[in-house]
């Protein structure tokens, strides 16, 4: 998975998750609510962006993990047949042809 779809996938992902962790924060404990009255409208507006945030974070991080280059010994390897892609002068796999 390219960085571009990696990232994506986490925006959609850390969206969905934060914002139910932030309704949850909103609705059941409340703490949302009295930090807006305490502080003001902005405030209560990063309480809701932070578990979004933190979220996206989180899963871009998985992703990057589990589908990022992999990396043996200090060599970027492909992802799809492990070769060493060390000298490429074109952006695929001179094995398999996987696009890097």
């Amino acid at each position: 998975m390219h960085g571009f779809w990696r990232a994506a996938v986490a925006v959609a992902v850390g969206s969905v998750l934060g914002w139910l962790l932030a309704i949850l924060l909103w609705d059941v404990t409340g703490i949302v609510v009295a930090v807006r009255d305490l502080y003001g409208p902005v405030v209560g507006g990063i309480c809701l962006f932070t578990p979004a945030s933190l979220c996206g974070v989180g899963a871009y991080g998985l992703l990057t993990h589990r589908y990022g280059p992999k990396v043996i010994n200090g060599e970027t390897r492909c992802r799809k047949c492990g070769y060493i892609l060390k000298g490429l002068s074109e952006p695929r796999c001179s094995e398999c042809g996987e696009r890097i």
